[in-house]
């Protein structure tokens, strides 16, 4: 059975992809971008399993589902550690 809260959450994060594909060359230029959007991408696959696994093998989609947000999380913190330790960016002290 699908949530409505599963589908409105899909819609907004589909609506959110739309919006980076759109702005893709400026977004790119931001520093670790790979990194970042592939979080995204991973969590927006794991939106996409949750709403499937109303409709199919839903201890595999679960699984599936749950080992793509921890994918995801692994590499924002990827991001995360590559923007703190960057080398050009500017120190500030007091």
């Amino acid at each position: 059975m699908v949530s409505e809260n599963e589908v409105v959450h899909l819609i907004l994060a589909l609506s959110t992809l739309v919006y980076i594909v759109w702005n893709w060359r400026t977004l790119r230029a931001m520093p670790g971008s790979r990194w970042f959007f592939s979080s995204y991408f991973a969590v927006v696959v794991g939106l996409v399993l949750t709403v499937a696994e109303g409709f199919f093998s839903s201890s595999l989609f679960n699984v599936l589902e749950h080992a793509m947000y921890a994918f995801g999380a692994v590499l924002l913190a990827v991001w995360i550690g590559c923007m703190a330790f960057r080398s050009d960016r500017q120190e500030t002290r007091a």
